[in-house]
């Protein structure tokens, strides 16, 4: 949940990221995907069948794939950063 703290810090520190909605589009479908790795953590503590878990470890593991290549596998502030200056560049 390291992007969705960082993108609210963010938020509420200093306002909304002037960057295009391409890009803050990309930001949401991040936080989006925290919390449903997040969520599928939570169900996989509490399951205690074998299969269960192992269909819900596949499913975390792609989840994190995915965030992977949205995030570009940096830091929050680093891919904030980046957005910024991407969007800036773009309009």
């Amino acid at each position: 949940m390291k992007f969705t703290r960082y993108f609210s810090y963010v938020l509420q520190n200093h306002g909304t990221p002037d960057i295009n909605p391409e890009e803050y589009s990309r930001m949401l479908n991040i936080i989006v995907l925290e919390n449903k790795i997040d969520l599928l953590e939570q169900i996989q503590k509490r399951v205690r069948h074998a299969d269960r878990k192992h269909y819900l470890s596949a499913d975390i593991t792609q989840l994190r794939n995915k965030l992977n290549r949205l995030t570009m596998e940096d830091k929050p502030e680093t891919l904030i950063k980046y957005k910024l200056k991407e969007s800036r560049y773009n309009n």
